[in-house]
């Protein structure tokens, strides 16, 4: 058996920045601080922003890999 996994399986990583979401205040997130990242980052990212990347990921042909992809506001630093 050889090192490594199956050929031909595409595994691909989505590194979103900061999303508006559900997520601000399932978190305890206060609206003064989500307007900080929106005063600093923004507009900030929303979910279709994400899946639109995922989209395109998986929308292309089997021999074209998309390995990494960093969806992030315009205005937010990296990483």
């Amino acid at each position: 058996m050889s090192g490594g996994g199956e050929k031909g399986v595409r595994v691909s990583l989505v590194e979103p920045g900061i999303v508006l979401s559900e997520f601000q205040s399932v978190a305890g997130y206060s609206d003064e601080l989500v307007n900080t990242f929106h005063d600093r980052f923004g507009p900030l990212l929303i979910g279709d922003d994400v899946a639109n990347a995922i989209h395109y990921i998986v929308s292309q042909p089997p021999h074209v890999h998309i390995s990494d992809i960093v969806v992030r506001p315009t205005r937010q630093d990296y990483p």
